[in-house]
């Protein structure tokens, strides 16, 4: 959790490469972990990769998380 709230906080100060690895690290510890998993894809997002972003949202909604709290997200993947 500590490493995925710090990419958090990465990604909010525009910092994505230190985004990418806290990010990584907590998927390392925990590979199942919803949140994580998310914010990688909103990382990727931000960066403009898309095709990366649409794979870790649509993971994060395999493994459960709601659809409709990434719908913007979701939709920018369609374009």
């Amino acid at each position: 959790m500590l490493y995925n709230n710090r990419a958090d906080l990465y990604l909010k100060m525009k910092e994505y490469d230190k985004a990418i690895i806290d990010i990584n690290k907590s998927l390392e510890i925990d590979p199942d972990y919803l949140v994580a998993i998310i914010t990688k894809g909103e990382i990727y997002y931000e960066i403009g990769d898309f095709e990366n972003a649409c794979k870790y949202f649509n993971l994060g909604i395999s493994k459960g998380f709601q659809k409709e709290r990434i719908a913007t997200y979701l939709e920018k993947c369609k374009q």
